[in-house]
């Protein structure tokens, strides 16, 4: 069990559970049958233990053997 300190509080802290809604929003583009590139935006908001609003954003590659 972690002490009660600044350490482990706040929004990085894994140990708690939460409840949350994400929407994932994302591109894809086959440049040819073996590469793919894609973007995605995902807007979402915590519900529980605080109500607030995040989004994360990706990009990447993908190549097809």
């Amino acid at each position: 069990m972690f002490k009660n300190d600044s350490r482990h509080r706040g929004k990085n802290d894994d140990s708690r559970v939460g409840i949350g809604i994400r929407v994932p929003f994302g591109l894809q583009y086959f440049i040819n049958n073996n590469i793919e590139v894609f973007g995605e935006v995902v807007p979402g908001i915590s519900l529980i233990p605080s109500t607030e609003f995040d989004v994360d954003a990706g990009i990447g590659a993908r190549y097809y053997f």
